[in-house]
């Protein structure tokens, strides 16, 4: 196989040269196959047109593995993503990135449930902290956007807007006292008469 020009060949060198083993049709892959690369990186699964469509796994040199569905060489429709330090991605996706339904899961305990778009969380969602926080709510880009919930271990709770990351707008704050300031936040910080 030759880089930018996709063709196969009966023989080649394995040390410099990507190494494919498995059906052909029309003198490229088509079926089940195994592309090994010499940087130790690998795709096993279903091929057509010489591009992986289907079910397959791919293993990258520095540990990553997604196992589940290809389209045109590109992860499409449900699979499963683990980095390296084992956190990991399952759930839809579209054109190479996470899209629709799936959960994001990291090794610090921090966990993500909802909706993605182009490889980030948008959409509704629910995030849980290593601290014990959860927010539900809206994210956008990957962020805190819109209306959501935040509750905190210790009783404490803001129900209201957010924007880029932090409480703005119209909410409601619950301290641990039983207390609560109803009114507008400017960057996480109270802003005005409440």
């Amino acid at each position: 196989w030759v880089e930018g020009g996709k063709k196969w060949f009966k023989s080649g060198d394995e040390k410099t040269q990507v190494k494919y083993l498995g059906e052909i049709k029309n003198g490229v892959p088509n079926g089940q196959g195994t592309l090994t690369f010499p940087n130790g990186e690998k795709y096993v699964g279903s091929w057509k047109y010489g591009k992986e469509n289907g079910q397959g796994t791919y293993t990258f040199s520095n540990g990553r593995k997604y196992v589940g569905e290809f389209k045109d060489s590109k992860r499409h429709g449900k699979g499963t993503y683990t980095h390296h330090d084992g956190s990991k991605y399952e759930g839809e996706w579209k054109d190479g990135k996470p899209n629709g339904q799936g959960k994001w899961t990291f090794t610090d305990g921090k966990k993500y449930v909802g909706e993605f778009k182009d490889g980030k969380q948008t959409g509704q969602g629910t995030e849980t902290y290593p601290d014990g926080s959860k927010y539900v709510g809206e994210f956008k880009d990957g962020d805190l956007n819109g209306q959501g919930t935040l509750t905190f271990p210790d009783g404490r709770k803001y129900i209201g807007e957010y924007k880029d990351n932090y409480r703005s707008g119209r909410g409601t704050y619950f301290f641990r006292n039983g207390d609560k300031y109803v009114g507008e936040f400017k960057d996480n910080n109270f802003n005005g008469q409440g």
